[in-house]
């Protein structure tokens, strides 16, 4: 079932997209695991032979439209915003996250402060995934999704793993310009820009960081959702199986 609190966020953020798009991003809204498994981490991890998406030629039939994922894809979308207006400002496609035959809906706005959303199907339910601003990528297969979709010099990165339906928070650090260097720039516009790094909140080095990203998620075999349709296209699809 759609959280409806947590739409209010992203409904949020639209209204304010109609004005303008530099508004303030809202937090990440993820629903985390406090004990993610070696297990599931090592398995996630280790899938990255199949790195890109099946494309289907235009107009040919890509899936059974009368599978139960379908119908409630078409019935959960109407309820993701209180006005449904909303629903035209986004983009929407099928990418295969994990590793069944049940594809994930991802969901971009149309520019940084309206997000996205990842929608998936599990055990006769939808259950959601809320990011701020966009540039989402993923392996798919693997369950991963890989975030770091920052503004104004503070990027938060996030790795988080699908797992039976429901979306765990694996890892998470952030990097950002410091307040000296800020110091410094105002002072000399030629200045260099320093970033601090931090994972789970101990500072450390560049390489470090990039290190630990690397022991969950494999920045070569990482994608970029595409083939995006207009929230009535999609409906179309979704009805009759048909890229």
């Amino acid at each position: 079932m759609l959280k409806k609190t947590t739409a209010l966020i992203l409904t949020s953020a639209l209204m304010a997209t109609a004005v303008s798009c530099g508004s303030v991003p809202e937090e990440t809204t993820v629903t985390t695991s406090e004990e993610t498994s070696e297990t599931t981490t090592e398995a996630t991890t280790a899938t990255t032979t199949e790195t890109t998406e099946p494309e289907p030629d235009e107009g040919s039939a890509g899936f059974d439209p009368s599978q139960p994922w379908c119908q409630a894809y078409l019935e959960a979308l109407p309820g993701i915003f209180e006005d449904p207006s909303y629903l035209d400002m986004l983009t929407y496609t099928l990418i295969y996250l994990d590793g069944d035959d049940i594809p994930e809906v991802f969901i971009e706005g149309d520019c940084e402060a309206a997000g996205e959303i990842v929608l998936t199907y599990h055990d006769g339910e939808v259950c959601e995934l809320w990011l701020p601003r966009l540039g989402t990528q993923y392996i798919p297969g693997t369950g991963l999704l890989y975030t770091c979709t920052g503004h104004m010099d503070y990027y938060p990165v996030t790795i988080t793993c699908l797992n039976d339906g429901s979306f765990d928070l694996v890892a998470e650090g952030d990097y950002y310009m410091s307040e000296e260097t800020y110091a410094a720039l105002a002072e000399d516009p030629d200045a260099e820009i320093v970033y601090t790094y931090e994972w789970d909140g101990v500072e450390i080095t560049e390489e470090e960081f990039e290190d630990h990203i690397a022991e969950y998620y494999d920045m070569d075999s990482s994608i970029y959702p595409d083939n995006f349709y207009s929230y009535g296209d999609f409906q179309t699809l979704l009805t009759t199986g048909e890229w």
